[in-house]
């Protein structure tokens, strides 16, 4: 193709399109809207040239608002208002202006687009659309309200609507993401970590729902007339900030899509986590000062972040001090101006020669940023009345702060917690003779940029899917870091004694937010303990999992004074996970990965141990105790020798009333049947015999299957005294196998003797009956 022929084409289709335009019939169709995004996109791919892409790209909006929204029926008009939509929202913003999206037949399209929709992200791709269209002109009423000023007529009633206005696109986004998880396939929050890569339309819907919140939230701590509802809204505002900053960290690892969309937003999120510092007071009087600026600051750019920097020549280890103040009457600030301050030297030092000696100059930044957070409204209408600041700042002789690392790497732990008002305490894995291990590290060596921090616990545990060699590593995220602190205790409890053998060292956390828990991404949903001590570990990680202040013991810990870094940058709000990719969640468990999983609550206590045993069966039913066997042979014994005298007695009695009847009979006769009674009672004696050597036999197996299990009971010690995973594992299933040989030893001896006394009693029952019977 040859060079010129682009522009040629480019100019023949400007040409097109403004003859279309300059029609009196004219009316904008798709095709015509189509052909403006073209030349939008050819802006975008050719030479940047930023005054004919603004140039295009409003062109073509307006050619969208040009046509009738009920036009927009078509699955081609559909798929023009989802890849358009955001961008022009987005420009409406910047441009400080209402929406066109907030007109009642554009809310119509968007509710009749959802309907047409079968997947579930789609179809909440337009619910939270449309709440989030009324974003740029609540904005737009915000500065219109901050530059009314303090004596305008109707200002209360103005941001009273806005804070109206503003709770019901809270509401609405709330309830669509209630009925988003409960609508099939019934997804999880768009606030929950991410598990794995999601598409391109959920990555959407977390931005319309996390970023819309914060600036809803925002807007409520602002006008809220109740000082506790600002609290809250204010308190809002930072979890979801920091939730959506913790969503990029961890999705660097597996889903780099999202983790490039959030990173491009994610200013906003980090303007609302920035150190919160008391100001100093500078006196009038000092004669040193370095720089003075004039800032003039509104709503919005404090709501963007947009930090002031300030740069300025200073002697080499010096600290800067600083004071904001009004620039009427040089009246301080009110109380709900937060500042703060970072020095940052550039190690790029200017070299300037004067006659004998040679000084060098070192160039700083001074990055100050500060954030709205108002106690009365009387106040704010003050300070917003005359939107003026005046930045004032001073250098004193002082020593810049040392720069600390700190790297406690997998030391021996233990964790202990409050859970229902009871002290907790987690100090031994599975198998015991491997340690709970804790890992902290903290990076403040760049000044420029927040400290960077990394915390985890790694527990041992046996899964039942995977026996051998398994972990759950829980996993602290700098951002919910609330609160830090440290000491030593001489005298713990005695559980934390027989792991530590000295004076050992407590970290005790408050989060905002709860632990995260990670398995390896091999391990199967719900998670399952393979033996009884792994689960006792899964109900103690339950209780972890959901509570947000919790205490870690170590004995090998940096000194104090160190530690007390950590909560120096947890109170200033400078602290952040570490980016490196080394610390994603795709890196740890040796390289195969983990992902976020959730504990199952402990099961409740079986049925016998929670409620009174069932009565006895009847006596017939009931199965022999082991125990009372001998018992029960001799009370056997016993009815044999009463059935015999009453056998002997019916014989003597049949004599004599054959002799009374008959004298002629013969005594032979009689004779012989008591041989044939005293046969059958003799041959019942061998059969019981018989079978009271069985049992012996049996009692005699199951007695040496006992003592097996007891040297392997022995073997299985020294095992894990071992540490041999895989004759551990052999063990268990040897254990199930006795377990099972050892029920079928006691059903059987069961099944012999009830079957050898029922026999028993049959056969002499049926020949007493037959002989009475025979007279």
């Amino acid at each position: 193709m040859k060079p010129f022929t682009p522009e040629a084409l480019y100019g023949r289709a400007l040409q097109g399109l403004q003859q279309v335009i300059a029609e009196k019939s004219f009316c904008p169709t798709t095709n015509t809207y189509c052909a403006a995004r073209l030349l939008v996109l050819y802006e975008l791919l050719g030479k940047p040239h930023m005054g004919r892409f603004l140039i295009h790209f409003r062109g073509s909006v307006r050619l969208l608002e040009l046509r009738k929204s009920a036009l927009y029926d078509s699955e081609m008009d559909r798929a023009l208002l989802k890849s358009q939509g955001p961008a022009i929202v987005v420009d409406e913003l910047y441009r400080n202006k209402h929406s066109m999206f907030e007109d009642s037949e554009w809310q119509n399209i968007f509710r009749h687009a959802a309907t047409l929709e079968n997947d579930n992200d789609c179809y909440f791709w337009w619910k939270f659309f449309s709440a989030t269209v009324f974003l740029p002109g609540l904005l737009n009423d915000m500065k219109i309200i901050f530059n009314a000023g303090e004596y305008q007529s109707g200002y209360v009633d103005e941001s009273g609507k806005v804070l109206e206005r503003a709770n019901i696109i809270y509401r609405q986004l709330h309830e669509n993401n209630v009925l988003y998880q409960r609508k099939p396939p019934h997804s999880p929050s768009l606030f929950d970590l991410p598990a794995s890569p999601e598409s391109a339309d959920r990555i959407r819907l977390r931005e319309f729902f996390l970023y819309t919140m914060i600036y809803i939230c925002r807007i409520r701590a602002t006008l809220w007339m109740d000082e506790m509802e600002r609290a809250l809204s204010e308190a809002e505002a930072q979890t979801f900030a920091a939730q959506v900053l913790f969503i990029e960290s961890t999705t660097k690892g597996f889903d780099w899509n999202m983790a490039w969309h959030l990173e491009q937003r994610n200013g906003l999120a980090r303007s609302l986590l920035w150190i919160k510092a008391h100001p100093e007071n500078v006196p009038e009087e000092e004669s040193h000062k370095s720089a003075m600026a004039l800032v003039v600051v509104d709503w919005l750019k404090i709501a963007k972040a947009f930090a002031l920097i300030l740069i300025f020549d200073h002697a080499l280890g010096c600290i800067l001090r600083f004071q904001l103040l009004r620039h009427v009457n040089s009246a301080p600030l009110p109380p709900f101006i937060n500042t703060s301050l970072r020095v940052s030297p550039i190690l790029e030092p200017a070299k300037v020669n004067n006659a004998c000696q040679e000084t060098t100059v070192i160039r700083a930044t001074a990055i100050i940023k500060f954030r709205i957070i108002p106690i009365k409204s009387k106040l704010l209408l003050e300070f917003w009345g005359d939107l003026a600041v005046l930045l004032e700042v001073s250098s004193a002789a002082c020593a810049m702060a040392t720069p600390i690392c700190i790297n406690i790497n997998q030391v021996k732990a233990a964790v202990e917690w409050q859970w229902g008002g009871v002290t907790r305490t987690l100090a031994t894995a599975d198998p015991d003779h491997d340690a709970i291990r804790f890992t902290l590290q903290l990076d403040t060596t760049k000044h420029d940029k927040p400290h960077r921090a990394h915390l985890q616990i790694m527990i041992p545990v046996r899964f039942k899917d995977k026996p051998a060699g398994a972990a759950i590593c829980l996993r602290i995220s700098p951002f919910f870091i609330k609160s830090f602190d440290s000491s030593t205790k001489s005298d713990p409890s005695d559980t934390i004694k027989q792991i530590f053998d000295s004076t050992i060292t407590y970290l005790d956390f408050e989060l905002n937010n709860t632990i995260t828990i990670l398995v390896p991404s091999d391990v199967k949903e719900p998670l399952v303990a393979a033996r009884p001590r792994s689960g006792k570990i899964l109900d103690s990680l339950y209780e972890l999992s959901r509570i947000t202040a919790l205490r870690v013991y170590i004995q090998d810990s940096p000194p104090l004074e160190e530690l007390k870094s950590i909560s120096e940058s947890v109170e200033q709000g400078q602290i952040e996970p570490f980016s490196d990719p080394d610390y994603d969640i795709s890196r740890i468990f040796n390289g195969s990965g983990a992902k976020v999983a959730s504990v199952a609550p402990p099961q409740p206590p079986s049925y016998e141990k929670a409620t009174n045993l069932p009565s006895a069966p009847s006596y017939k039913r009931k199965r022999p105790r082991q125990d009372s066997q001998p018992d029960n042979i001799s009370q056997l014994w016993d009815k044999l020798q009463k059935l015999e005298s009453i056998i002997h007695e019916v014989g003597e009695l049949r004599a004599e009333n054959s002799k009374l009847r008959d004298q002629k009979s013969e005594p032979t006769s009689e004779k012989s049947q008591l041989q044939d009674l005293s046969q059958v009672v003799q041959e019942l004696r061998a059969e019981n015999a018989q079978l009271h050597d069985k049992v012996a036999l049996l009692e005699k197996k199951y007695n040496d299957l006992d003592k097996k299990y007891e040297d392997l009971e022995t073997k299985v010690a020294s095992s894990q005294l071992g540490g041999n995973d895989t004759e551990e594992a052999a063990m268990i299933e040897i254990r199930d196998d006795i377990d099972s040989l050892e029920c079928r030893v006691t059903s059987i001896e069961s099944a012999i003797e009830e079957d050898s006394t029922q026999q028993i009693k049959d056969e002499i029952f049926d020949d007493l009956a037959a002989r009475i019977l025979r007279g």
